[in-house]
């Protein structure tokens, strides 16, 4: 997103604007009676102790500052000041798995404990009279009086969404809040309102956030779901991931012909192939007749998939898996689609070689994983490249072992290229 004419990245004015406009009529019937909602904040870039005394007077009795992290010109978090301990909290909303995010996390919170607030160009005063509309709603939803946020503002792309972590006042976290910043991160947020909404009176609904507001917020929608805590997800499977993934099977599973799966990812991989180049259209054509020829007189037994399941997608608590971020999760996908994108996501993001799939797990299944998986990297737009040539390494390998020596026309780089509209 381009920044404004004073170098400020306009994403910032659009989290400031979460924080702090004007309800929606329908928003507001659904949360408040009669709230005390201030309506005109204003927003500022740190001043100083004069301009503090005049705002005071002009009836701003109530402030937030935050530091915007890494700039003002290039922000992804906004965490907030005034307490050392409680910043540091705030900035639990990232948790890296590798190690330079791990070390330069490290880093920021060692500065943030000591009491650094950063350049002042870099901090952002709001400056209120009663309570902001987002702290309305969650007073009205948590009773708490007084909770404090943090934001992220997520992966540039199609399906980007901004992120609220709210605490209370002890930095306690009280839950997550997910604004979608475009149409297509809109039909996601709202997909996962409806499958966590599903499970609520599932044998799953120990595992999973539970739903605590889901509707209407500016011109948009807004999902708040409460926290899981507990320990990082483990980076390799354990039997904690098998429970987890036998409680979902159990939740909803049926045997689909092989077929129609056959047919469903052809049709996915079809939307986005053209975008892909000759390489990914041989290597996509190849196996999808493979898996056609394979599984013409087979049946595939399928379930509630998650979509996303990683280790970053996880907390261990008291020796049990539970699992967030339901917003790409499936009713009927095969049973090891998501054993299969553990295995690829951590080897790929955390620079691991690949475990690959045991072969009675059907290699047929993990072929059209990958194809599954690239249409929906591809629907994300360019930033998902790196993941995206990695798979086609992974499917080069997989077809180049055959017997037949199959090999691709072309041995040229994956070329991706993105089109506005695809």
């Amino acid at each position: 997103m381009k920044s404004d004419n004073g170098g400020r990245d306009l994403r910032l004015d659009l989290v400031l604007g979460v924080l702090t406009g004007r309800l929606s009529q329908q928003t507001q019937d659904c949360i408040a009676s009669n709230g005390d909602v201030n309506q005109q904040a204003l927003t500022q870039v740190s001043t100083s102790r004069q301009d503090n005394h005049k705002l005071k007077a002009d009836g701003y009795n109530s402030s937030r500052e935050f530091i915007v992290l890494p700039s003002r010109k290039l922000p992804r978090w906004l965490l907030p000041l005034g307490n050392p301990a409680i910043a540091v909290k705030s900035f639990d909303i990232y948790a890296p798995y590798a190690r330079s995010g791990r070390i330069l996390k490290w880093i920021a919170n060692g500065l943030l404990l000591s009491g650094w607030t950063g350049f002042p160009q870099n901090r952002v005063l709001v400056s209120f009279s009663g309570r902001l509309p987002l702290e309305e709603l969650v007073h009205q939803l948590t009773g708490e009086s007084h909770p404090i946020f943090s934001f992220s503002m997520g992966t540039p792309g199609r399906f980007q969404k901004l992120t609220v972590q709210v605490m209370g006042p002890d930095g306690a976290i009280l839950g997550y809040m997910k604004l979608p910043l475009t149409e297509l991160a809109q039909e996601r947020v709202r997909h996962e309102a409806a499958v966590l909404k599903g499970l609520e009176n599932s044998a799953l609904r120990p595992y999973v956030p539970r739903l605590l507001y889901a509707g209407p917020w500016e011109h948009g929608y807004l999902v708040f779901q409460s926290a899981l805590t507990g320990a990082p997800g483990p980076t390799v499977l354990t039997s904690k991931h098998d429970k987890l993934l036998n409680t979902m099977h159990e939740v909803h599973s049926v045997s689909k012909p092989g077929p129609a799966l056959v047919e469903y990812v052809a049709q996915r991989w079809r939307n986005f192939a053209p975008q892909l180049g000759r390489t990914w259209n041989e290597i996509g054509n190849e196996i999808l007749h493979c898996c056609a020829q394979a599984l013409a007189s087979s049946s595939v037994m399928c379930g509630l998939m998650h979509g996303d399941f990683t280790p970053w997608n996880s907390k261990l608590s008291h020796g049990e898996l539970l699992v967030f971020d339901w917003e790409s999760a499936e009713e009927e996908a095969p049973l090891d689609w998501d054993l299969f994108h553990f295995h690829v996501q951590t080897a790929s993001c955390l620079r691991r070689q690949l475990s690959l799939p045991r072969k009675d797990r059907g290699v047929e299944c993990y072929w059209l994983y990958l194809l599954y998986s690239v249409a929906r990297l591809a629907e994300a737009g360019p930033t998902t490249k790196p993941a995206i040539d990695y798979r086609e390494r992974l499917a080069r390998d997989q077809l180049e072992s055959r017997p037949g020596k199959w090999a691709a026309t072309s041995a040229a780089p994956l070329s991706y290229s993105h089109r506005s509209g695809s």
